[in-house]
C-alpha cells in the first residue's frame, strides 16, 4: 500500500520518455525538486518504520532501510527497462529470485524462527540487487553520448513534472482502489464474512506484472523522440498487444470460471465455500485486462483524463456497492466494482479514440477476441466436464492447469505466426 505513495508515479512517468530525454531532464530539472522527492521517500520510509515498530519484530533501522531499498530498487529497475537493458534485468532478477528463495529455505534449517535474521538477510539481498542495478546503469555510456544529440531546450521539465504529478495521483488512487472494497467490508461486517469476501476477491498472481509489461512495451516503442509514429502504427500496436494478451487472459478466465469451486475449496478448504460465487463474479474483471486502456493517454500526457477515470472507477464502485449488496449480498459488492471497472474502460477508450481520431472499435481487436472466446468456451467446458467425471477435485485442478498451460502456448504460437505473416 505504501510503496506507490513513496514512488508517487516516478516509475510510471519514466516509461513515457526515451532514455535520452530522461538524462536531459535529470540535468535541467531543478535540484530542489529532486531533494524534495528524496525527502518524500525518506518521510514514507519513516512512516512505514513507525507503523511496524509496535510489533517489535525487527529494529527500526532495519525496517527503515528495508522500505528505502525496496523503493529505490523499483525506480532503478524502471530506468533499466527504459534503457532496454533487458539482458542485465533478466540476469540480475534471476540471481535475486534464486537468492531470495535459497535464503528462505536456509532459514527453515534453524531451530527457531527469527524475524530479525529473516529481514536482515532479505535486506542484504535487496542491497545486492540495488548495487547491480547501479553498475548496469553506469555502464550505459552510449545513452549518455546519444543524449548529446538532443537539444536541451526542447526538453520540457515543466511538462515532465506536470505529468509526474498526475501519474503519481493516478498510481496511488489505483492501488488504494484495489483495497477499497475489502477495507469497507472489514469496517461494517464481521471478521468471518470479511475473510470470505477477501478470499473471494484475491488478485490473480503475476497477471498485473504481465499487463504492465505489455503496456510498457508499447510505451517504449512510442517513446522515441526522433520518430513520430503514425496513427495507423499506434492502432496496430494496440491491436497486436490486445491479441497477444488475450492469449493469456481468455484461457485463464475460462479456467478460473469453470474450476472456481475446486480452486476455492482445495486451496482455501471447504470453509470458504461461500466465497465461490464472489470469486466467480470478481474474475469477470479479467476480460478487460486483455487490453491496456491507459497507454496512449499516458503517452500523450493526458494525466487529467487518467485521474478522472480513476475517480469515476472509485466513486461508481462505492455508490453501487450498497444497493447491489442489498440485492445480491456479497457477490453484489464484487459485481459493483467489476461494473465500475468496465465503465472506466469505456471512458478511457472514448478519450483514446478522440486523441487518435479513430473509431472505438478500431482500437480493439473485436473479431479476434470473439473468435478466440467462441473456440475456447466449449473447450474448457469439455475439459471441466471430463476432469470432474474422472478425477477428484485436487487432480481435476492439476488436469485443468496442464490443459490451461497447453492452451496458452498453442494460442501464443498461432497468434505470433499470424502477426509475423
Amino acid at each position: 500500500m505504501l510503496y506507490p505513495v513513496a514512488c508517487f508515479g516516478i516509475h510510471i512517468v519514466m516509461m513515457t520518455y526515451s532514455p535520452q530525454v530522461l538524462l536531459n531532464l535529470h540535468r535541467i530539472i531543478k535540484k530542489n525538486i529532486i531533494f524534495l522527492y528524496l525527502g518524500w521517500i525518506l518521510l514514507w520510509a519513516g512512516i512505514f518504520t513507525w507503523l511496524v515498530s509496535s510489533y517489535h519484530y525487527v529494529p527500526a533501522y532495519v525496517s527503515f532501510l528495508f522500505f528505502l531499498l525496496f523503493t529505490f530498487n523499483i525506480i532503478l529497475e524502471t530506468a533499466l527497462v527504459v534503457m532496454k537493458r533487458f539482458k542485465e534485468l533478466v540476469t540480475i532478477n534471476v540471481l535475486y529470485a534464486a537468492s531470495f528463495i535459497s535464503y528462505h529455505y536456509c532459514n527453515l534449517g534453524f531451530p527457531s524462527f527469527s524475524p530479525l535474521r529473516l529481514f536482515a538477510g532479505i535486506l542484504i539481498i535487496y542491497l545486492g540487487r540495488l548495487i547491480l542495478y547501479f553498475i548496469a546503469i553506469y555502464r550505459c555510456n552510449r545513452y549518455i553520448l546519444a543524449a548529446e544529440q538532443i537539444d536541451l531546450k526542447k526538453t520540457d521539465s515543466k511538462s515532465f513534472v506536470h505529468l509526474w504529478m498526475h501519474l503519481g495521483f493516478f498510481d496511488v488512487s489505483q492501488n488504494f482502489f484495489n483495497w477499497a472494497d475489502k477495507f469497507i467490508i472489514s469496517l461494517f461486517l464481521t471478521a468471518g464474512v470479511s475473510a470470505v469476501y477477501y478470499n473471494g476477491t484475491l488478485n490473480i498472481p503475476f497477471l498485473p506484472l504481465l499487463l504492465s509489461a505489455a503496456g510498457n512495451a508499447i510505451l517504449i516503442q512510442l517513446a522515441d523522440e526522433r520518430a513520430s509514429p503514425k496513427t495507423a502504427d499506434i492502432v496496430r500496436l494496440l491491436n497486436q498487444s490486445g491479441k497477444l494478451l488475450s492469449c493469456f487472459v481468455f484461457p485463464l478466465f475460462l479456467f478460473l470460471w469453470f474450476y472456481k469451486y475446486e480452486l476455492i475449496t482445495q486451496i482455501l478448504t471447504t470453509k470458504y465455500g461461500p466465497a465461490v460465487p464472489i470469486f466467480g463474479i470478481s474474475i469477470f474483471v479479467l476480460l478487460v485486462r486483455a487490453y491496456n486502456f491507459t497507454t496512449i493517454l499516458q503517452r500523450f500526457h493526458k494525466g487529467r483524463i487518467l485521474n478522472i477515470g480513476a475517480l469515476i472507477d472509485l466513486v461508481a464502485g462505492i455508490l453501487l456497492m450498497y444497493p447491489f449488496y442489498l440485492l445480491f449480498g456479497l457477490p453484489g459488492v464484487a459485481f459493483s466494482f467489476v461494473l465500475s471497472t468496465y465503465i472506466q474502460a469505456v471512458f478511457y477508450l472514448y478519450h483514446t479514440s478522440g486523441i487518435l481520431q479513430v473509431g472505438i472499435l478500431q482500437l480493439i481487436p473485436v473479431s479476434n477476441w470473439l473468435l478466440r472466446l467462441t473456440i475456447l468456451l466449449p473447450v474448457f467446458f469439455a475439459l471441466h466436464y471430463v476432469s470432474h467425471l474422472y478425477f477428484n477435485d485436487f487432480y481435476s485442478i492439476i488436469f485443468g492447469s496442464i490443459a490451461l498451460s497447453l492452451t496458452i502456448v498453442l494460442n501464443l504460437k498461432i497468434e505470433l505466426k499470424n502477426q509475423s505473416e
